[in-house]
């Protein structure tokens, strides 16, 4: 077997799996017919060996190949699908695919940068251990939340005139900073006015409430 199988390729990237070397022969020849295979460290980062040994009628002989399997770097086995989330209020843990099995703090650390406001943060990613190196920075964008889904409505829409500026109490489904926003216009025969909610970023809230049928 030594002068008729030959191994194409002697260099590979760790990929969580047996590393099984592609081979060609000289002549046809079937395994575990003309010939068997054994391979030695060849799932790990490192220098392993494809054994192969001829049997059968026609073939004798061993032959021994050295494979080297070289560690994966983080840029090539970890993506990460969204870079764009919105604001909770609560720091981003971003959602990470990777090409092959990998256990945070043994294959790879992670490390999160601005990642609870609104703007731009960073998501870094090192590996580490026997199999992994590299370094991935990925820039991580915080929106604001739209706040027409917080704001629900008004606790009163609707007042007597009585030519006192009246306080306007949305109902949220949870605490958020907001301004008010008042403004007049006039109506045949009535004086509506409309209130517009703006966070405290100056992202509209919701459409303007009016207040129908107050005297002038």
């Amino acid at each position: 077997v030594e002068n008729c199988i030959e191994v194409l390729e002697t260099s590979y990237t760790y990929n969580g799996e047996l590393i099984v070397p592609e081979v060609t022969t000289s002549h046809p020849m079937e395994l575990d017919t003309d010939y068997t295979v054994e391979y030695e460290d060849m799932v790990n980062a490192g220098t392993g060996t494809a054994t192969y040994t001829g049997i059968g009628s026609s073939h004798t002989g061993t032959k021994t190949v050295e494979i080297t399997i070289a560690k994966s770097d983080v840029n090539d086995c970890i993506s990460v699908p969204v870079t764009e989330y919105t604001y909770t209020g609560e720091a981003i843990v971003p959602d990470i695919i990777t090409t092959h099995s990998m256990e945070l703090g043994v294959d790879y650390t992670a490390e999160y940068e601005n990642l609870t406001e609104i703007g731009t943060g960073t998501a870094t990613y090192n590996g580490i251990g026997d199999n992994h190196d590299g370094e991935k920075i990925v820039n991580i964008t915080i929106v604001g939340e739209n706040i027409a889904n917080i704001i629900t409505g008004l606790e009163q829409n609707t007042f007597v005139y009585d030519g006192t500026q009246k306080n306007v109490i949305p109902t949220m489904t949870r605490e958020i900073s907001y301004n008010i926003e008042y403004s007049d216009e006039e109506r045949i025969n009535n004086l509506s006015k409309s209130t517009t909610l703006r966070d405290s970023g100056e992202q509209l809230l919701m459409p303007g409430y009016r207040y129908p049928n107050l005297p002038k």
